[in-house]
């Protein structure tokens, strides 16, 4: 028995290396496709949790649509760029094939890159010949990451002081006006119903506010009745 289990073992390893190029192709096609459909969604997911993940996040889909633009805009540049990628994807064949019958591991990493090089370049010659497709689908995805909390969080909108009412007849009303700040924004109409009550009855009030954005101090007065917008 203990033969047979050698034998068996033997061969096995004798088959894993003759073909070791056919195996760790088949393993690096799917999880470099793999790889590549879950980049996205989780450079997104990241980006709205975290203010650097977002601002980088931004600045990576403006620096790849502006690349896809020159290269819809300069055809030549983009049969270099094809070029370029053959000839490197080839290399790395060859490094692979050559690595993989004496490391397994190697030879995986060789096709590994040659596949992912591969997949992306054929992600960029999609987005040229779909460009305002993926121009107003990436545009889209920026303004939406431009216009959220986290992308702003170091723009930060802060009531510093607030009276309502008329005269010496007042009442703070800092406090109520920054519980109402949703996403970086404060909209409500000047009443006494949003300001929790009437300091001065029977007379036409007004919003003094003070506040701070962006680094930077304002003021804004709003009559009875009025919407108060900041910033």
């Amino acid at each position: 028995m203990p033969e047979i289990l050698s034998k068996i073992a033997a061969q096995l390893i004798e088959w894993l290396q003759q073909y070791s190029w056919v195996l760790t192709l088949l393993l690096a096609i799917p999880l470099s496709i793999l790889a590549n459909l879950l980049t996205d969604p989780f450079k997104q997911w990241m980006a709205s949790r975290s203010f650097e993940q977002s601002r980088k996040r931004v600045k990576q889909l403006e620096s790849e649509l502006d690349y896809a633009t020159k290269l819809v805009q300069d055809r030549e540049k983009l049969s270099l760029e094809s070029t370029k990628v053959i000839l490197t994807v080839l290399i790395d064949i060859g490094l692979g094939g050559a690595t993989s019958s004496l490391l397994f591991l190697a030879g995986f990493v060789f096709y590994l890159m040659a596949v992912l090089e591969g997949y992306r370049h054929m992600r960029l010659l999609n987005r040229v010949a779909n460009f305002d497709e993926y121009k107003r689908n990436t545009e889209l995805r920026i303004s939406k990451l431009k216009t959220s909390a986290v992308y702003n969080a170091d723009k930060q909108l802060h009531v510093q002081s607030a009276s309502y009412g008329a005269g010496e007849r007042t009442k703070d009303v800092a406090q109520p006006l920054n519980s109402k700040i949703v996403a970086g924004r404060l909209e409500i109409r000047v009443n006494n119903g949003n300001l929790a009550g009437d300091p001065a009855p029977k007379i036409v009030k007004e919003l003094r506010v003070a506040y701070s954005y962006d680094g930077q101090l304002h003021s804004k007065v709003i009559p009875e009745n009025e919407m108060l917008s900041l910033p």
